[in-house]
């Protein structure tokens, strides 16, 4: 697949767990945060979409680990949300109140 954040809308609509596509949402995420040229030259609003549909895609599979006690996953997912923040995804601050107790 050319773009993996083709995914990201049947996904978000998705009511299974997530938990057997970890690796594939935390590879999506790492790329997102990573690979900005793949944006070059296209409109911002592109980039604020992604960001805005991984991390809520993102924030659900964090979740669900938690529930289901997937320690690494959690953690890694909590790992793709610190590299999403550094490198300025968009959106990804409004779902911080979620990690709030």
């Amino acid at each position: 697949m050319d773009d993996p954040t083709d995914l990201l809308y049947p996904m978000k609509e998705y009511t299974g767990s997530l938990q057997p596509f970890a690796a594939a949402i935390l590879r999506m995420a790492n790329r997102l945060s990573e690979d900005t040229s793949e944006y070059q030259g296209q409109p911002q609003h592109d980039r604020r979409r992604d960001g805005n549909l991984i991390a809520e895609v993102l924030l659900r599979l964090y979740q669900e680990s938690l529930v289901h006690k997937q320690r690494e996953t959690a953690e890694r997912c909590l790992d793709a949300w610190d590299l999403m923040l550094r490198n300025g995804v968009n959106e990804t601050a409004k779902y911080l109140s979620a990690f709030d107790p």
